[in-house]
């Protein structure tokens, strides 16, 4: 083993050893920041949620005006 692969070696134990005690000082960090991303992506979800209806009422009301005869009429006065 040469000497850099030594250094590369402690030095991934060092951030590794860094990373287990940093997880173990604050161990709710995690738990509050999955909490508030919870919460945001729920409020995305109900506004995407409430933007699909309104999307699916002007589908029927599209799909109401297109099959109306009187519609039909009118397209094939066009036509003409």
């Amino acid at each position: 083993m040469n000497p850099f692969e030594a250094i590369v070696i402690i030095a991934v134990f060092a951030i590794i050893a860094s990373v287990i005690k940093n997880k173990r000082r604050h161990p709710n960090d995690d738990d509050r920041h999955d909490h508030q991303q919870h919460q945001e992506e729920t409020s995305v979800n109900q506004q995407m949620q409430l933007e699909l209806m309104a999307l699916r009422k002007r589908v029927e009301a599209l799909e109401a005006i297109v099959t109306d005869k009187s519609y039909n009429l009118k397209r094939e006065i066009d036509d003409l």
